[in-house]
């Protein structure tokens, strides 16, 4: 699970790409706090690199995550 302030209580999009840019995965969380948890599951996803998308309104983060098993 990841943790994001938004910079606005609004609904986010979380985009999950794997290191060649495939999608993998899409979450809209709505949210009525700027505190955000995101849930997300790589069970059975191979090992890599991963990145995540996030959207709050206008603004746009982007987190990678090293996934080992």
């Amino acid at each position: 699970m990841l943790f994001f302030e938004s910079p606005v209580a609004t609904s986010v999009t979380v985009n999950i790409f794997d290191c060649i840019g495939r999608k993998v995965d899409e979450q809209i969380i709505d949210a009525s706090t700027k505190n955000i948890r995101i849930p997300f599951n790589l069970v059975g996803k191979e090992n890599g690199i991963y990145f995540f998308r996030i959207q709050s309104g206008d603004h746009i983060h982007s987190i990678s995550y090293l996934k080992l098993e």
